[in-house]
């Protein structure tokens, strides 16, 4: 499973909105379809520092978060991809990856 760790604090109405920009950012740069994103909220354990919240800042700083966390892993799981042969699905991939010990977690 890959994964990126973006932290989602604010648990009001916003919370669905950045939640929903935080999955769309992730299945668009991965070029996935949206239900192979699952979005969790995060604790002091994968988040321990957070910034601050304000506004809606923190929509704007999960989606950059998410981007860059995804752009890493894609370049990771490019060059096991250059390799195969055909136009394997993405869970073709994921599973070469994982065969071949790429690190599939990536956190910005």
């Amino acid at each position: 499973m890959c994964m990126a760790i973006v932290p989602a604090h604010s648990l009001d109405g916003e919370s669905t909105l950045c939640i929903l920009q935080v999955a769309q950012a992730a299945a668009k740069t991965l070029g996935i379809p949206l239900d192979y994103i699952t979005v969790k909220p995060s604790n002091s354990l994968t988040g321990p520092n957070s910034a601050s919240t304000g506004g809606s800042i923190s929509s704007e700083l999960n989606v950059l978060g998410t981007l860059q966390a995804c752009e890493e892993l894609n370049t990771r799981i490019e060059a096991v991809r250059k390799k195969m042969s055909g136009q394997p699905t993405w869970k073709e991939v994921i599973r070469k990856c994982y065969d071949e010990r790429v690190d599939l977690s990536a956190k910005a």
